[in-house]
């Protein structure tokens, strides 16, 4: 199993950690370090720039050949605009005969998008001309 943790790190305190690393991001990997007796273990730390959540709602319909539910139609940032697209489905008679027009359910997850912090590629002067 995989989760994703977003973690507040307080600069100040971390910078008065006595390691040999240096780099912020370097500390706080060592710091993570005591959470593999526990198996969890940091498969990648990296510094962010931004983050944001969107809240997304999906359809579902019982598909009969499979015997579960599966997403039907998109998802949408709102679950009155998702009913209403999938009752328009339904009323239209546009439901393919796989799936059962009576089992339906509108599901809810949340959406993270990060940006990292920029890493330097190339550094140049004031008259030269960025390499292609």
């Amino acid at each position: 199993m995989k989760i994703m943790a977003i973690c507040n790190v307080d600069e100040d305190k971390i910078k008065n950690v006595n390691l040999y690393e240096t780099n912020i991001i370097d500390k706080v990997a060592n710091e993570f370090g005591w959470l593999e007796e526990s198996g969890i273990t940091a498969e990648e730390i990296i510094g962010l720039n931004n983050s944001n959540t969107e809240t997304q709602y999906q359809a579902f319909m019982w598909d009969k050949t499979k015997g579960k539910y599966t997403p039907f139609g998109r998802p949408y940032l709102s679950a009155r605009i998702c009913k209403a697209r999938l009752m328009e489905n339904i009323d239209n008679g546009w439901i393919p005969s796989f799936l059962d027009a009576s089992k339906y359910k509108i599901c809810r997850r949340e959406v993270y998008s990060i940006t990292t912090l920029w890493d330097d590629l190339w550094e140049g002067e004031k008259n030269n001309e960025l390499e292609r």
